[in-house]
């Protein structure tokens, strides 16, 4: 094991890999349900991490820390999606892929001919391999 200096406290510690010390990760672990429970009460408040830091009395240091390790995500710059927008957009792949399931195309016509022939002569050729032909079998 190396002896490596912890990037949060700067103690040395030993550790096969770990750039954190165990005394830091418990830390972490208690602001992280700290932080949990303080953005689940206030699920509609967008904050930075300095602000986050802030009303939540935790040293800004965890607060990336626990960023860095995907505890905590961090949003983009643009705005959010609206909700409407979201649900047509889901709908929409839906129906595009209940179509193509069915066979139709995404205005609810039947696909082409030459598609469906394809389909079935790949079915056949998995039954035959599976099954064999009438003619001799496997």
């Amino acid at each position: 094991m190396k002896l490596i200096t912890c990037k949060l406290c700067g103690k040395l510690f030993s550790s096969p890999g770990a750039n954190t010390c165990p005394k830091c990760m418990n830390d972490l672990d208690e602001y992280f349900q700290q932080i949990r429970t303080y953005l689940r009460d206030k699920p509609k408040m967008l904050l930075n991490a300095e602000e986050l830091s802030e009303e939540v009395g935790i040293d800004i240091r965890y607060v990336q820390a626990l960023i860095h390790m995907g505890y905590l995500e961090r949003l983009g710059v643009a705005e959010p999606e609206n909700e409407a927008t979201k649900k047509m957009d889901l709908a929409r792949q839906l129906q595009a892929s209940l179509s193509k399931s069915a066979g139709t195309t995404g205005d609810s016509r039947p696909a082409k001919k030459e598609e469906k022939d394809s389909k079935s002569s790949l079915n056949a050729m998995y039954a035959q391999e599976k099954h064999g032909t009438k003619r001799g079998g496997k």
